[in-house]
C-alpha cells in the first residue's frame, strides 16, 4: 500500500476547521461500536469452562458476592508471556489490566475531537470523525481505582489485588504445568493459558484474558509497532494525530506477511512499544485484521490533559523501552532474540545497548528504514560499532531479510523440551 506524502494532502480550509461538527449519529454510532468492541475482544463467548467440584463451586460462589466489578465497569486484560521457574515445573504468569467506567462527558469529548482536528490540520467528514470519537473515546473513559480484582483460572480462585488510580492492577502469579494441562489452548505453534475475571454471580459478562506459555528454549522476536509495523509517522506532528485518530490503521507494506512467516516457523512475540495503553484494543483490532501474530504487549502510561499533548503520545521512551526489553531477556536466559524497529526514534539505538550488553541472546537487529538513512550514515556507524558478528540491517522492504530470518532459523531455532512434571 503506498501512502500519499504529508506535502500532498488536500490541506483543510480554515472554514472546514473552524466548523468541524459531530453528529448525533457519529457519536451515537461511535460509542456504540467502542462498546462492542470492548465485549468482541474482551469476553470469551463460547468458551467452556470445566464442571467445578463441590468445593471449588463455594469459592467460586464467595468470591463473586464479593466482585467490585459494577455492571456499568468494563475489565481488560492485557496479553502477557509466562516463563517456566528454574524448578522447570511450575509457570510464572503476569497478570496485566485496567479496569474502567467507558462513559465519557460528551461535551468534552466534542471540545478534545475538534481540538485535534484542529491541530491534525485535516478536512472534516463523517468517516474520520467516526474514527475520530472511537479511538478518542478510549482516552476518555473513567477508570476505576481501588477496584478489588480476582481471576478464575480453570476452577481456581486467585486474587490479583486492588486497581491503581488509573485504574491499571498487575500481579504475578505461580501455577504448576501439571494442574494447568488441561486448560491450556494451543493454536499452532502457540499456546495460552485463558483465565476470567471474576464477576457478580448475576453479571452474565464474561472479561476474559489470556497468557502465552513461552518455553525456555527457541526464538523470540522482540518488536516495535509504530513505523515498524504500523503506518504512524512518529516523527511528523500532525500525521501521527491523522494515523492515530482519524485514519483507520493501516500496515507497513509487508510486515504482516513476514511476522506470519516467522510465527510458522515458531518464533514467539513480544510487542515494546511507545503507544499507550488506551490504544491496546484498537490495535488489537488492529492486529486480527492483518493477521499479525499476537503475544505479550509492554505499551506506556499515558494521560490525555489537554489536545496539544495528543502528539505526543507515540513518543518512546527511551529508558522505559530499555526496561521492557531487560524484563523479557531476564525471563527467557535460554532464548534468542531477533530485534525489530524503525528508524524513526531510538530503535537502533536501544537494540544496539541491548545487544552489546546480552551479546548471548540477541541474534540479529533489523531496521526499518523510514528516514532513507545509509548504513554509512555517521548514526549507524556508531550504533553498529559495537555489535561484532550480531548481524544488523537496515531494510525498506521485508523481503530483503528473508535469507537472514531462514539463518537465524537454522542456527538457533531449537525446539524446547517438554516442561518437566
Amino acid at each position: 500500500m503506498q501512502f500519499e506524502p504529508r506535502q500532498n494532502r488536500r490541506p483543510a480550509s480554515s472554514e472546514n476547521r473552524n466548523c468541524a461538527r459531530f453528529p448525533r449519529y457519529v457519536v451515537t454510532f461511535a460509542t456504540a461500536n467502542l462498546l462492542f468492541a470492548q465485549i468482541a475482544i474482551s469476553t470469551g463467548w463460547g468458551q467452556e469452562l470445566p464442571r467445578p467440584n463441590a468445593a471449588q463451586a463455594r469459592q467460586i460462589k464467595e468470591a463473586a458476592k464479593a466482585s467490585d466489578i459494577n455492571r456499568d465497569e468494563v475489565v481488560v486484560f492485557y496479553e502477557t508471556s509466562a516463563h517456566l521457574d528454574n524448578d522447570g515445573a511450575t509457570w510464572v504468569i503476569p497478570i496485566h489490566g485496567v479496569v474502567y467506567e467507558p462513559t465519557v462527558n460528551p461535551l468534552r469529548r466534542s471540545a478534545m475531537a475538534i481540538a485535534i482536528s484542529r491541530l491534525a490540520d485535516s478536512d472534516e467528514d463523517a468517516r474520520k470523525s467516526l474514527n475520530l470519537i472511537r479511538i478518542l473515546d478510549h482516552f476518555l473513559v473513567d477508570n476505576e481505582r481501588g477496584q478489588d480484582i480476582s481471576i478464575r483460572i480453570g476452577n481456581r480462585v486467585v486474587n490479583i489485588g486492588k486497581s491503581e488510580a488509573n485504574g491499571h492492577f498487575e500481579n504475578t502469579i505461580r501455577l504448576r504445568d501439571a494442574d494447568i494441562q488441561n486448560l491450556i489452548v494451543r493454536h499452532g505453534q502457540t499456546a495460552f493459558l485463558p483465565f476470567e475475571a471474576v464477576t457478580r454471580t448475576s453479571d452474565l459478562r464474561r472479561f476474559v484474558g489470556r497468557a502465552y506459555l513461552v518455553p525456555p528454549t527457541g526464538l523470540s522476536i522482540i518488536s516495535d509497532i509504530d513505523d515498524t509495523i504500523k503506518h504512524s509517522e512518529v516523527t511528523d506532528a500532525e500525521a501521527v494525530l491523522e494515523n492515530t485518530f482519524l485514519f483507520k490503521f493501516q500496515s507497513a507494506p509487508g510486515m504482516p506477511e513476514l511476522y506470519q512467516a516467522c510465527a510458522r516457523k515458531g518464533f514467539a512475540f513480544h510487542y515494546v512499544s511507545g503507544s499507550p495503553w488506551q490504544l491496546y484494543l484498537p490495535l488489537l483490532e488492529f492486529f486480527d485484521a492483518e493477521k499479525l501474530p499476537r503475544g505479550s504487549f509492554a505499551l506506556k502510561h499515558f494521560r490525555l490533559k489537554k489536545p496539544s499533548t495528543a502528539a505526543d503520545m507515540l513518543q518512546s521512551p527511551q529508558e522505559a523501552k530499555l526496561n521492557a526489553i531487560e524484563q523479557i531477556l531476564a525471563a527467557y536466559p535460554q532464548r534468542r532474540f531477533l530485534l525489530i524497529g524503525d528508524s524513526g526514534e531510538k530503535d537502533p539505538e536501544i537494540y544496539s545497548a541491548t545487544a552489546q550488553s546480552h551479546p548471548e541472546q540477541v541474534v540479529g537487529i533489523f531496521i526499518r528504514n523510514v528516514t532513507n538513512d545509509q548504513l554509512s550514515d555517521t548514526r549507524f556507524l556508531n550504533v553498529t560499532k559495537g555489535l561484532g558478528r550480531i548481524p544488523f540491517r537496515l531494510f525498506t522492504d521485508p523481503k530483503e531479510l528473508s535469507l537472514d530470518i531462514e539463518a537465524i532459523n537454522r542456527d538457533h531455532g531449537t525446539p524446547s523440551p517438554p516442561p518437566a512434571r
